[in-house]
Formats: C-alpha cells, sequence, structure tokens
C-alpha cells in the first residue's frame, strides 16, 4: 500500500500466483487473521474453470477498520471467513485478499495464516470444521 491518504473506497488486491485444485460441488472455506488500520479488508475465493477462465468468486463483507494495538495475539485478532460450493464446471480456486481506503492517511495491514479448506457440506461457521 502507497503512503498518504487512500480515498474511500480506492482498492489493492492481492492473490496467490497458483492455483489450488477443486472438486466442482464439494463446499469449501476461505479465512485470514488480519488487523487492518485506516483500510477495510475483504477475504476472497475465485473460482475457475479447466481453461482458467474466471467463472465466479465468493467473498466476505468489507470489514474493519480494526486498529488493534499493543502486540496482539493471534486469538485476538478477526479472522473473516468465507464459505461457499464450488461451482458446477469450477476445476480450480485462488485466495485473493483485498483492502479498500477508509479516505484516511498512512492505511496499513496484517494478514496472518490465510487457509483453504474442504469443509463438511452444511457447514456456517468457523467452529463446525473438523
Amino acid at each position: 500500500m502507497a503512503g498518504g491518504a487512500w480515498a474511500v473506497g480506492a482498492t489493492s488486491w492481492m492473490q496467490t500466483e497458483y492455483v489450488v485444485p477443486v472438486v466442482a460441488g464439494t463446499t469449501y472455506c476461505a479465512s485470514a487473521y488480519v488487523n487492518t488500520h485506516r483500510c477495510k479488508a475483504v477475504v476472497n475465493i475465485i473460482w475457475y474453470d479447466k481453461a482458467n477462465n474466471r467463472i465466479g468468486n465468493a467473498a466476505t463483507e468489507w470489514l474493519g477498520p480494526f486498529g488493534i494495538n499493543s502486540f496482539p495475539l493471534l486469538s485476538d485478532l478477526p479472522r473473516p471467513y468465507v464459505i461457499a460450493k464450488a461451482p458446477a464446471n469450477a476445476a480450480y480456486m485462488r485466495f485473493e485478499f483485498g483492502v479498500m481506503g477508509t479516505g484516511e492517511s498512512d492505511p496499513y495491514f496484517w494478514m496472518f495464516r490465510p487457509m483453504f479448506a474442504r469443509v463438511n457440506d452444511g457447514a456456517q461457521e468457523l467452529e463446525s470444521l473438523a
């Protein structure tokens, strides 16, 4: 993220350089521990077909800013997550993380332990992960 003021709604996106194979119709969860200062964050799953065409996505809402200071423990940080079923023609996914400006100066963020996992059909919360 560049220094200075970030306009409200200005975004920046980061994603894995590699694709992860998925099974169409299977349920997955993506999450990460985050801390944001003067910006918001989103966790996104991007679905791709066998020809590497983007065919959809599933994302959390934009969350934050959190502004947690004083050397927090990992357990003190928010862990946004999204649970979604891979589309019928999905072959791959990428994990994507986005940040959005709030109009304040010098925003920054941390992201820890991004995770992508297969979960049971009907899973609604992280606690229901096996």
